[in-house]
């Protein structure tokens, strides 16, 4: 099964909810599951927010603004990482997100 979205001019997290509902429904009906994003870095998103990220020892939380995290890893890091934050944590969801492919096309 092939799912393609266009993320042009989508909000981040509107477009992410969508596909890991999608990924919920298809899981269990189909296991060959391939998701195709276009135009990736045409997706707006919060540019006030901040990326939490806390590594289990006291007094270790970080949190990095999502420009500079974007800076730093891509655009598409930044969405799997969100699609990975909206999936049930188990084994065969992130499995599913290393299905997903990333077309992004130049203008």
């Amino acid at each position: 099964m092939k799912i393609t979205y266009d993320l042009k001019l989508e909000k981040l997290g509107r477009i992410c909810s969508l596909i890991s509902k999608k990924i919920i429904n298809y899981i269990l009906i189909n296991k060959k599951l391939t998701i195709f994003l276009k135009n990736s870095n045409l997706i707006k998103y919060n540019k006030k927010s901040f990326f939490y990220k806390h590594t289990g020892f006291p007094g270790s939380l970080k949190k990095i603004n999502n420009v500079f995290f974007i800076k730093k890893h891509g655009i598409n890091f930044f969405i799997k990482k969100t699609l990975l934050g909206m999936l049930p944590k188990k084994k065969k969801f992130k499995n599913i997100i290393k299905k997903i492919v990333f077309r992004n096309e130049n203008i």
